[in-house]
């Protein structure tokens, strides 16, 4: 028996890091490698309280005063699951900047002279989350290359040959939170900066949902493996 906990985010921000969209989609499947699958999924208490915005709907084959219970089965007990199910699905949408779980701002500021000062900053929006393999891109649009001026955390590189600037961060979590990189470059108009893309990974999911055991409907352990993952669709930063 295998558990998967499968999210996905889109989000779009304008340059202030103001909300303009944000969407969660997530689900929990369960995959059975043998016939005549009959258990009981018990549902682990929730780490934090989740957003009351989210919305969640079991499957219509499951129970619904069992899952009022904390347990996902069958709503006929007797009944097997089949080899592979979606169980659960939840979903949001929100402006609230409190949802976020990367909050970002990019701040471009003309200082003469045909340059640009350009401040991106970072920080974990949920303490709770650990993201991991962020990238954030940054168009440069034919502008040459930028002179980097602070850099606090991760590593960045000039792609010269797409024109832009990628600033990876391999984790942030509750100890490596923020993050700041200024740079200058040969640059007038702020919209050409724009959008900056940004993806990161993580197994941590921004609804607080996992599989606390399984049983059999004689109540005994049942063996089963379980993950989480939460990826991005499209997160983007515009020009205002």
């Amino acid at each position: 028996i295998e558990v998967e906990v499968l999210e996905s985010i889109t989000c779009r921000l304008s340059a202030d890091g103001g909300v303009l969209d944000f969407e969660v989609k997530g689900q929990l499947n369960l995959l059975c490698h043998e016939e005549d699958t009959k258990v009981l999924l018990h549902l682990a208490p929730q780490s934090r309280a989740p957003a009351a915005d989210f919305k969640v709907r079991p499957n219509p084959q499951m129970s619904k005063p069992d899952f009022a219970k904390g347990v996902l089965q069958m709503r006929s007990a007797d009944r097997p699951f089949p080899k592979q199910l979606g169980l659960l699905q939840w979903k949001l949408k929100s402006t609230d900047e409190n949802m976020i779980p990367l909050k970002l701002v990019c701040w471009p500021e003309d200082i003469g002279d045909g340059k640009m000062n350009v401040n991106i900053e970072y920080n974990l929006g949920d303490t709770a989350l650990t993201l991991h393999d962020v990238l954030i891109k940054i168009p440069l649009n034919n502008h040459g290359t930028p002179e980097i001026v602070t850099s606090e955390t991760g590593v960045y590189r000039h792609n010269s040959r797409r024109h832009i600037l990628e600033w990876e961060i391999n984790v942030i979590d509750a100890d490596s939170s923020s993050g700041i990189l200024e740079f200058e470059i040969d640059c007038t108009d702020k919209a050409d900066l724009f959008p900056v893309t940004v993806s990161f990974g993580s197994n941590d999911t921004l609804y607080p949902i996992e599989i606390g055991n399984i049983t059999t409907l004689d109540g005994e352990q049942a063996k089963y493996g379980q993950r989480k993952q939460l990826k991005v669709e499209q997160f983007e930063i515009e020009s205002e």
